[in-house]
């Protein structure tokens, strides 16, 4: 049963609907001739409805209901009043007021508007009850679920966290609640500010994420991704939400990777440096001999000699670059600015249509176009002509590398992107699959045999862009 209570001047309406409401068996009211009496009441022993006429003495209902709402309470309220503006009506609404009930007509018919109104505010108020309750359930259990710490910062001070925060800091909710933010976070001066309330909020009211560290309480630094923001937006003063991931065994693999392949570079570097110099040795007494004119018949084996020297050449060359690729960050790449121009001989035309398109890939992807460029003009046979085209369709962009050679036999075609197949090093065809690879960039050769050699660049969504803000 419902405590409903009535707030009106008008003494005698109050028993007329305290009767007419009770015989319904439905609600328990008490009654009140002033807001600030209901108030006292109210206060004493919480109703679940209050209902008030509008004009009063002393204060009216449209200063109960927001002095209620002021204070955080948020019962149901109705305004019962004869006064039957719009604007009355919106000015309660605007207040916190759940409804609106006008007064007047037959006797029991403004009762029944009434009750009818209570129904409908009451199912409205269980509804969103039961929704909050089912998004705070939900709430809770992606809290319990997602492998982050998240919580709420009012002033230097944890005042919600999860329990994967509590886990990854070591700290109970309880201490955390009394332990001030710098002692987990110690930068934490660095990336909010104070405003002149004393809370502590984002810099500039918007999510920002940022790399930090975080002292747990047995004093282990945890190295962590944090973003952090506005708990209300419009309100910013009323606390800043942080969400941090744990990435501190990432980042030390991360650090052991980089110090592995740093002394695995530096050893590469010093071999090379080596060999090289051993195969310089090579050539000097090559070259000594040839000098004191050697019989013929050792001819053949000094020219296999020196033929295999400068193939280790080009095999360590081919280990420098390898060794560089993947080692700098993909970075986006116009197409346009990356094509080997300069290299064009005359006697051959050089086209490019791809205008204002952004690749994601490895530094290294302008050696790819350069490696294209080379293998048309060495194996092409008459190349007169080179086309690069891009078009979009919908596994994402391609890019056409088009040559008017000979082309690629068809049992070739896969073959020629093996390491060390060809007339030549073997490498170069390789290595831009290898290149394009990276980011998850494909290439394969699709020309016809005897009219040209078409080398198809398949690139995935995410990987480009249009930066002219329309497709080329």
């Amino acid at each position: 049963m419902l405590r409903i209570l009535g707030v009106d001047d008008d003494p005698a309406l109050l028993e007329d609907c305290k009767r007419s409401l009770n015989e319904t068996g439905l609600f328990t009211i008490d009654t009140a001739t002033s807001a600030g009496t209901a108030m006292q009441m109210h206060n004493a022993a919480p109703y679940d409805l209050i209902f008030s006429e509008y004009p009063m003495p002393e204060m009216n209902g449209i200063p109960f209901v927001k002095a209620l709402r002021e204070q955080g309470d948020t019962t149901p309220f109705i305004i019962f009043t004869g006064r039957g503006s719009e604007e009355v009506v919106m000015h309660a609404l605007g207040h916190g007021a759940d409804g609106y009930v006008k007064k007047g007509g037959a006797h029991g018919e403004q009762f029944a508007r009434l009750t009818n109104s209570i129904h409908r505010v009451m199912e409205k108020r269980e509804a969103e009850e039961r929704a909050l309750r089912q998004n705070s359930d939900l709430l809770a259990g992606i809290l319990r679920t997602v492998p982050a710490g998240i919580g709420i910062l009012k002033g230097k001070i944890i005042t919600h966290a999860s329990e994967h925060l509590c886990e990854m800091t070591g700290y109970t909710w309880e201490e955390l609640e009394t332990t001030d933010i710098h002692t987990v976070w110690p930068d934490a001066g660095t990336f909010l500010l104070p405003p002149a309330d004393g809370t502590t909020r984002a810099m500039d009211g918007d999510a920002l994420t940022v790399e930090t560290r975080w002292q747990r309480k047995d004093g282990a630094t945890l190295r962590v991704i944090l973003s952090h923001g506005p708990l209300y937006p419009a309100h910013p003063e009323q606390g800043t939400i942080i969400c941090l991931f744990d990435v501190t065994m990432h980042m030390m693999a991360d650090d052991a990777l980089r110090m592995a392949n740093k002394k695995l570079n530096l050893l590469s570097s010093i071999t090379r440096h080596d060999i090289l110099n051993k195969i310089s040795i090579i050539d000097s007494n090559i070259i000594f001999i040839q000098k004191r004119n050697p019989p013929k018949e050792i001819d053949p084996f000094l020219l296999k000699i020196g033929t295999t020297t400068r193939a280790i050449q080009t095999q360590i060359e081919f280990s420098r670059v390898y060794q560089d690729l993947g080692s700098t960050d993909s970075r986006w790449q116009k197409i346009d600015s990356i094509m080997p121009r300069r290299m064009v001989p005359e006697g051959v035309q050089f086209q490019t249509t791809c205008g204002e398109i952004e690749v994601f890939a490895d530094p290294m992807l302008q050696k790819v176009f350069f490696n294209l460029f080379d293998n048309s003009l060495r194996h092409g046979g008459h190349v007169h002509q080179i086309l690069v085209s891009c078009r979009e369709g919908e596994g994402g962009l391609k890019i056409l590398w088009e040559d008017d050679g000979i082309g690629i036999p068809d049992d070739e075609k896969e073959r020629v992107f093996e390491r060390g197949y060809g007339k030549n090093t073997g490498l170069g065809l390789f290595l831009v699959r290898e290149i394009l690879g990276i980011t998850g960039i494909t290439i394969r050769e699709t020309g016809t045999p005897g009219k040209g050699a078409i080398f198809e660049i398949s690139i995935p969504r995410g990987v480009y862009r249009f930066t002219a803000g329309k497709k080329g």
